[in-house]
């Protein structure tokens, strides 16, 4: 889910900015460009698998935090966790483009402050599983004390 809702918002960035912000399609351009014998239709499907493969480890990530430390899964802390993902993807793909042959032309600084933003989102959006799971909602009025707070600014010390 954070994973799709991060790569909609870069394919309407890259669409109304008329910049490469598609970050599936950045990464096939690399594959094809190291492998230029492989068909595009695969160096695409590469690249999605790779995009989505890393959302993964993220959340897998996530998951360890949320689950191991005193940080809860609110929507502050998912956007804070998901900026410092977004700074770690920059570094990522800083590192990338400067060892790769021949990388795409990217307008670096748009490129990689949207991708801090897209992060942003991809970690807010990670923590709705865990606050779905505190939506155990009632109707019978006697287990209505027994509910648990959502976890958000006004219910967080």
């Amino acid at each position: 889910m954070a994973t799709s809702a991060m790569t909609a918002f870069s394919l309407s960035a890259a669409k109304i900015q008329n910049q490469e912000f598609r970050e599936p399609e950045i990464l096939a351009k690399l594959i094809s460009r190291s492998f230029p014998n492989i068909p595009k239709s695969k160096t695409t499907l590469a690249g999605w698998f790779l995009h989505y493969g890393v959302g993964f480890l993220f959340c897998s990530l996530y998951d360890r935090l949320w689950r191991k430390t005193p940080l809860k899964p609110a929507l502050l802390n998912g956007a804070l966790v998901g900026a410092a993902s977004g700074m770690v993807g920059i570094l990522a793909w800083k590192k990338t483009l400067d060892i790769h042959p021949a990388p795409p032309h990217l307008e670096i600084d748009n490129y990689f402050g949207h991708l801090l933003l897209a992060h942003v989102i991809f970690g807010t959006v990670a923590v709705i599983p865990y606050r779905k799971e505190k939506l155990r909602i009632s109707t019978d009025p006697s287990k209505v004390s027994q509910q648990k707070a959502l976890p958000g600014p006004a219910n967080e010390q």
